[in-house]
């Protein structure tokens, strides 16, 4: 999992999150994470928040996120929508737009994506995503498809890829996840690959960088929701950057 284009705090969080409540009509789902980058003592954080209306046939996502890095801070705002285009296919579409502040100048972010959704079976899904982005020196398409296999209800293997189609993003990668899906939702998971994006500089530099990342996390039931914590380690050339998150899913009754 890439940590800036599929963040933790993102849409696919929001949507594993919210599956608990699906009687609530709406939902606010936040968190907040502090990362460490190599050589700077302070680090950095992020802080997002979203609101999901949710209805059977689709759902609505705004939200907005400030993440600060030691050398500038970028500030987003993001609109999703999703409907159940026929039974076993979701239709997803999103904008971001933000300002990436760093020394002496200020940037803007675009950001527009489209996927699909798929329940083959009650052991297979599928997704296919394509998104553009545009960053300072960092701009082109990236699209990128999954595929999970749940061998039981509780166990599920998910394998993931994705690849730059054009511009200077120059990413491509692998990833596998595990995941066990009851009461509380665990999750593990590994990228390989390479990337043109280095989160301490915000689109500043496009050269390209060796990517290895592992994570876990969990979600957690709750008497007022769920409760998700997650750990990062993500190593560009051998530079090693960790993240610590801590979020929640609330659900707003009608």
């Amino acid at each position: 999992m890439l940590p800036q284009w599929f963040k933790l705090g993102g849409v696919f969080l929001a949507a594993m999150l919210v599956g608990n409540f699906a009687n609530a009509a709406d939902t606010l789902i936040g968190g907040i994470q502090a990362t460490h980058f190599p050589g700077e003592e302070l680090g950095g954080y992020d802080v997002d928040l979203t609101w999901q209306h949710f209805s059977p046939a689709g759902g609505l996502l705004l939200g907005a996120s400030d993440t600060k890095v030691p050398d500038g801070s970028l500030e987003v705002v993001n609109l999703d929508g999703y409907r159940l285009a026929w039974q076993h296919l979701t239709l997803s579409a999103g904008a971001s737009l933000g300002d990436a502040q760093i020394p002496n100048r200020s940037n803007l972010l675009y950001k527009a994506r489209l996927a699909a959704d798929s329940q083959l079976d009650a052991n297979w899904s599928a997704r296919l995503a394509d998104q553009y982005i545009d960053l300072n020196l960092l701009h082109g398409q990236l699209m990128d498809a999954a595929v999970e296999y749940r061998p039981t209800p509780h166990w599920g293997i998910r394998i993931a890829g994705g690849y730059t189609v054009s511009g200077t993003l120059a990413d491509r990668y692998g990833q596998l996840v595990l995941n066990w899906y009851g009461a509380s939702h665990f999750f593990a998971g590994l990228v390989a690959g390479r990337t043109g994006f280095d989160p301490a500089t915000l689109g500043e530099s496009a050269a390209v960088r060796q990517l290895r990342e592992g994570y876990a996390g969990a979600g957690l039931p709750m008497h007022w929701g769920t409760l998700s914590v997650s750990v990062d380690v993500l190593s560009l050339d051998g530079a090693n950057r960790e993240t610590a998150r801590l979020g929640f899913s609330v659900p707003v009754k009608p």
